[in-house]
C-alpha cells in the first residue's frame, strides 16, 4: 500500500477513535490515570481518619503494585518521593540511603517554583513522620498572594496549618484560615476538580481539629474518583481543555468525524466572563492554554459564529502579556513560558492577524531571548522537550519571512534534527533512551509544519514509524507527559491519540508537499532533456 494510502487510513481510524470519546454535549471524555502520590497521601488521611475502611485496602494494593513495579514516573525527584511516601504510608522507615537519595534529588529540583516545591515536599514528609518538620516562617498572608491560583492559595494555607500542627502551634492556626479554605470548597465537596489539593487542604483540616461538613463531603468527593486500579489521580480531569484540543484537531483532519457545531457550543458555553477559560467544568481558575486552544478551534470552525466570544477571548489573552513580551499561563507578571507564548500567536494570528502585529512582534522577540543555546525550550507542562518546539514551530509557519520567527525557527529545526533516533523517533531525552510515543508525535508534527522539516526519505521514516505504533482500535496508546505539579508526571490517555493525530495530519500536507516538489522538479528537467533530444538530432 502506498504511504499516502495508509495515511488515509489512519487517519479515518484515528478521528473515529477519538470521535468517540465525544458525549451527547459535545465535551471529549479524556481521562486521567491514577497515579501514587495522591493515592498514598489518601491511603495515609483514611488510616488517621479509621471511619471507612473500604476503600484503604485497594489504595495499599496499589501502592504496592508500584512499589514492585514502578510506572507513570518520569524518574529523579518524582520517582524519589513517589517511592519514598508509598513505602512510609505503607509503614516502612526510611534508611539513611533514602535521606541522602531524597537529599540529592532535591538540590538538583530546578525549577522557578523550588521553593514552594520544596516546602510542599518537606511539609508532606513531615506530615508522614519520615522527616522533621521546617520552620514555620511564612506568614498567613504569603500564602494567598494575588497573584497565585486559588488552588496554589489553598494548598499553601493547607501547609501552614499543617506546619503549625506539628510543631504544636495550634494557636498559630487562625480561623481565617479555615474559613479560607472551606469556604472554597466547590459544591462536589473537591477543591477546583484538583484532587492533590483537595486531599491536602483535608489532611489540614483534620490536623486544625475540624469536624465541620467539609470534611466529609471532601473525602466522599475523592472517594468518586477512585480508578478502576485502586489509585486516586492528580486531577478529576482536563475534559474543557481535551474538548478545545480535540475539536482543533478533528477540525483540521476529518471534520465530518463527529459535529463540530455541538463541540463548539460547548466550548463556548464555558466561557467564563473574564473572557478566558478553565481546564474542567467548575474550575474558576481561567488560563492562557485553555484559552488559546479555545480561541484557536473557534476560529478555525466558526470565527463569524462565534465572533464575540472570539473577541471576548482576545481581550483576555491580551490582558495576560507580560511586559517582556511573553505570556504566562495563569496571570499577568507570572514567568513568561514558552509554549504558552508560542500558542498565543497561534491564537491571536488565527483569529485577527492585523490586530495584533506590534504584540505578535514581541512575543517572537521574547521566544528568542528564552531559546536555549541548543535550540530548545524550558518545557513547563510536559515532560517532553519536542512539546514546546511543536508549538514553535506551528507558529513560525504562519509567519514566513519575518526575521525574528525564521531566527527562532532554524534553531528549533537543528534542535528536532539532532534530537532524532536512528529508527526516526524521538525519545524523551537527547543522551537517548526508549523511543517515546507522544515525544515521536509532538516532533514530527512540529516538522510537517515546516517547509524545510526533514527530507523526503527521513520524513516517511519518522512517519512510518509513527504509524506502527497505532493500535488496532485507531487509537494510540503511550505513557503520558503531562505535569502538574511539576515535576510530578500525570497521564490523561486520550492525548497519545489526539497529537498522534495532529502528527498524521500535518504529516498528510507535508507529504503532498513533498509529492508536489518531486513533480515540479521533473517538470522543470523535462524541457532541458527535450532540448538535448533536438539538439542530437
Amino acid at each position: 500500500m502506498a504511504l499516502l494510502d495508509q495515511l488515509d487510513e489512519a487517519i479515518d481510524s484515528a478521528s473515529r477513535y477519538v470521535a468517540s470519546r465525544m458525549t451527547a454535549s459535545g465535551r471529549f471524555i479524556g481521562g486521567c490515570e491514577a497515579r501514587p502520590l495522591e493515592t498514598a497521601l489518601f491511603l495515609h488521611l483514611e488510616n488517621v481518619l479509621g471511619e471507612d475502611a473500604s476503600t484503604a485496602p485497594r489504595l495499599a494494593a496499589y501502592c504496592r503494585r508500584f512499589l514492585d513495579e514502578p510506572t507513570g514516573v518520569s524518574g529523579g525527584i518524582d520517582a524519589i518521593l513517589s517511592t519514598l511516601i508509598c513505602r512510609r504510608v505503607l509503614g516502612d522507615g526510611l534508611s539513611q540511603a533514602d535521606h541522602a537519595a531524597l537529599t540529592a534529588g532535591l538540590a538538583r529540583f530546578d525549577h522557578p517554583t523550588h521553593r514552594r516545591k520544596r516546602l510542599f515536599f518537606n511539609v508532606i514528609l513531615a506530615e508522614l513522620g519520615a522527616v522533621a518538620p521546617p520552620e514555620l516562617v511564612f506568614p498567613a498572608a504569603a500564602a494567598r498572594q494575588p497573584n497565585n491560583q486559588l488552588w496554589v492559595s489553598v494548598i499553601l494555607t493547607s501547609l501552614r496549618i499543617l506546619l503549625a500542627g506539628l510543631h504544636d502551634r495550634v494557636d498559630a492556626i487562625s480561623r481565617d484560615e479555615i474559613a479560607f479554605i472551606v469556604d472554597n470548597q466547590g459544591a462536589d465537596g473537591g477543591w477546583e476538580q484538583h484532587v492533590l489539593a483537595t486531599i491536602v487542604a483535608l489532611i489540614a483540616l483534620r490536623r486544625a481539629g475540624y469536624r465541620g461538613p467539609a470534611l466529609r463531603r471532601g473525602i466522599d468527593y475523592v472517594r468518586r474518583q477512585l480508578r478502576d486500579d485502586g489509585g486516586i489521580p492528580f486531577i478529576a480531569d482536563e475534559d474543557v481543555w481535551v474538548t478545545c484540543l480535540s475539536g482543533y484537531v478533528l477540525a483540521g483532519a476529518r471534520p465530518s468525524t463527529c459535529d463540530l457545531n455541538r463541540v463548539a457550543r460547548y466550548v463556548a458555553g464555558l466561557q467564563a466572563e473574564n473572557g478566558g477559560w478553565a481546564y474542567s467544568e467548575g474550575v474558576r481558575q481561567t488560563d492562557a492554554d485553555d484559552t488559546c486552544v479555545a480561541l484557536a478551534f473557534l476560529s478555525r470552525h466558526d470565527a463569524v459564529g462565534h465572533r464575540e466570544a472570539i473577541r471576548r477571548a482576545q481581550w483576555y489573552l491580551i490582558a495576560l502579556q507580560n511586559e517582556d513580551g511573553g505570556f504566562p499561563t495563569f496571570v499577568r507578571g507570572a514567568p513568561s513560558e514558552a509554549e504558552i507564548t508560542a500558542k498565543a500567536i497561534i491564537a491571536m494570528r488565527s483569529s485577527s492577524a492585523a490586530a495584533f502585529a506590534g504584540r505578535i512582534r514581541r512575543a517572537w522577540r521574547w521566544l528568542a531571548t528564552a531559546q536555549r543555546e541548543d535550540g530548545s525550550f524550558r518545557a513547563e507542562w510536559k515532560l517532553c522537550a519536542t512539546y514546546p518546539t511543536l508549538h514553535v514551530l506551528s507558529a513560525a509557519a504562519l509567519f514566513e519571512g519575518d526575521a525574528a520567527a525564521e531566527r527562532v525557527r532554524s534553531r528549533t529545526l537543528e534542535f528536532l534534527r539532532r534530537w532524532r533516533r536512528p529508527d526516526g523517533g524521538w525519545g524523551l531525552r537527547e543522551s537517548g533512551g526508549e523511543l517515546h510515543l507522544l515525544s515521536t508525535a509532538y516532533a514530527l508534527a512540529g516538522l510537517a509544519m515546516d517547509r524545510d522539516g526533514l527530507d523526503r526519505i527521513e520524513f516517511s521514516r519518522s512517519l512510518a514509524l509513527l504509524l506502527e505504533m497505532q493500535g488496532s482500535d485507531g487509537g494510540f496508546h503511550g505513557s503520558g507527559d503531562s505535569l502538574g505539579p511539576r515535576p510530578f508526571v500525570y497521564d490523561v490517555p486520550l492525548l497519545a491519540s489526539v497529537y498522534s493525530l495532529l502528527a498524521l495530519s500535518y504529516s498528510r500536507a507535508a507529504l503532498l508537499r513533498h509529492i508536489q516538489r518531486s513533480v515540479d522538479e521533473r517538470d522543470r528537467a523535462t524541457p532541458q532533456r527535450a532540448w538535448r533530444m533536438v539538439g542530437g538530432l
